[in-house]
């Protein structure tokens, strides 16, 4: 009796605090969706989906079709719509597994080709915006000449 009362007094403080040590899951079916896939379809591709998304990204929280992701990860957020539609195709729900984690390993590679290129281009841009003054042919077309008239120089405080 006494170690079911601590449990239940540990419950009692912890349980406002889950949200803090885990993300929130909200199972809502997102409208979209609504008629094409059932609650319990829903919840099953949802906690398929969790910790497949958990092994690249933090998660904030999961509500109505889209994981919202911790901040500074460069995604905000992903969608479960398109995979949600994939699964219930398929009615052998053993095969949604693979089908869940087929999806999200493109998702991934996908972003990470993206965020690569991106990177690529950044690098590519600095490098030819890069002046070598040890080098006059390259220097040259940054070089100009203006030619004032001497009042026009008087007038800004030039010698």
């Amino acid at each position: 009796m006494k170690h079911k009362l601590v449990f239940l007094l540990l419950i009692a403080l912890f349980y406002p605090l889950k949200p803090i040590f885990g993300q929130r899951i909200n199972y809502t079916i997102p409208n979209e969706i609504v008629k094409e896939v059932s609650k319990e379809d829903y919840k099953k591709i949802v906690d398929i989906a969790v910790p497949i998304v958990q092994k690249k990204y933090k998660i904030a929280s999961i509500n109505e079709g889209t994981i919202l992701l911790e901040e500074n990860q460069g995604m905000q957020a992903l969608n479960l719509h398109n995979v949600a539609l994939k699964c219930v195709e398929v009615k052998d729900k053993k095969l949604w597994q693979n089908i869940v984690q087929e999806h999200f390993t493109k998702l991934f590679l996908s972003i990470d080709e993206k965020k690569k290129n991106e990177a690529d281009k950044e690098k590519n841009a600095a490098e030819k915006n890069k002046i070598d003054f040890n080098n006059f042919e390259n220097a040259k077309k940054y070089l100009s000449l203006c030619i004032y008239p001497k009042e026009t120089i008087m007038e800004r405080g030039g010698a």
